[in-house]
């Protein structure tokens, strides 16, 4: 999972797993706090926010590195978990999946919790917990922004090597 630039920070553990497109490469380069990737259907803005957050897997953060991909509804997990373990299972010996918890484990202590929330109450169960990284999968689905702008305060971690992002994807 390289990003192909000889960049460190678009370095992933396994090349032949996910090579980025173009436009995947440029928003995996952004050192935004805060990044909203738009493009049509398909275009694979999931896989960018999968591999965005899978390129701090093994790089000694650990347990500090729990984070969190949501959309509005559970039913619109499916594609991206489906996703995620046709990427995970082989970059990552040993993830576990658990479909109960809906949540990756990484070997290396590392946590991705898949969510949903419908409005703004729903967001409450988070609050107060720590997510230093956090995915948004088709933004635009949430007409009310108090859910996106209330769960960002959890963007944070007391181990100062963890870098927080916000991720957000969206159709145009």
């Amino acid at each position: 999972m390289s990003g192909g630039t000889g960049n460190a920070a678009l370095t992933l553990p396994v090349p032949d797993v996910w090579m980025p497109s173009p436009r995947q490469r440029t928003l995996l380069a952004c050192p935004a706090y805060e990044l909203l990737g738009w493009g049509n259907r398909g275009g694979g803005k999931s896989d960018w926010l999968l591999m965005d957050f899978a390129r701090d897997i093994g790089r000694g953060l650990g347990r500090s590195w729990r984070c969190i991909i949501l959309r509005r509804e559970e039913k619109d997990l499916v594609d991206i978990i489906e996703r995620s373990k046709s990427y995970f299972h082989r970059a990552f010996p040993g993830a576990k999946f658990s479909s109960e918890r809906l949540e990756w484990t990484f070997v290396t202590g590392e946590r991705l919790v898949f969510a949903f929330a419908k409005k703004s109450d729903d967001i409450r169960q988070f609050l107060g917990q720590e997510w230093p990284w956090q995915g948004f999968d088709e933004l635009c689905n949430w007409a009310d922004p108090s859910l996106y702008l209330d769960i960002q305060s959890c963007a944070r971690s007391p181990n100062p090597k963890v870098r927080p992002r916000i991720r957000a994807a969206t159709n145009p």
